[in-house]
């Protein structure tokens, strides 16, 4: 009996370890519906957001969070990392808030043109990252253990900005998670 106990303790991680690196493929990122791809603002990387993913968690008041898996590939490397991410979105800092407050504003006498809202927005989006974690696998998606030349791959859906497919993407996040486009939110409690 101990013998059998030692022969399979032997044995579980070869059995294991093929089911747990298999994880995903190229093909199966761009075969499936449940994988929404953006380009990056450099154009030579492709996200896919798992849209299964997506989950809200608790948060502070006046903010929102969600955890996220991305999946990232460079054109012409061998690999695709998978980035555990959770964006934490502040409700006073959404465009129609924003627009909101600067519209109480010029009612009140302030006289400042709509740009100026833009300008805020473009300084401050309201959204923060925190990367959860990093693993990597191969295109025909086997695991890869060395994530030293990955660091380069998500670096910029961790710099947050007001422009193109990355801020589309996160208003995607958003909407999957909440049913509306975060700036479209709005709270009266903030006004």
């Amino acid at each position: 009996m101990k013998r059998m106990y030692l022969l399979l303790l032997w044995l579980l991680p070869f059995i294991m370890l093929p089911i747990y690196s298999q994880a995903i493929s190229q093909s199966e990122l761009r075969g499936s519906s449940r994988y929404v791809q953006f380009k990056s603002v450099a154009d030579y990387k492709v996200y896919y957001v798992d849209m299964e993913s997506i989950t809200p968690i608790t948060a502070t008041e006046g903010h929102r969070r969600i955890t996220v898996t991305v999946y990232a590939l460079v054109d012409g490397e061998d690999y695709i990392a998978a980035v555990k991410m959770e964006y934490d979105y502040q409700l006073d800092r959404s465009l129609r808030q924003l627009l909101s407050k600067h519209d109480v504003l010029k009612s009140q006498g302030q006289d400042s043109p709509y740009i100026s809202v833009w300008r805020d927005k473009q300084a401050n989006i309201g959204i923060t990252c925190r990367i959860l974690g990093v693993k990597g696998y191969t295109l025909s998606g086997n695991s890869i253990a060395e994530l030293y030349k990955i660091d380069n791959v998500y670096k910029d859906i961790s710099e947050l900005s007001f422009k193109g497919n990355q801020y589309k993407m996160l208003n995607a996040i958003y909407k999957q998670a909440y049913g509306i486009y975060f700036d479209d939110e709005m709270s009266s409690k903030l006004l």
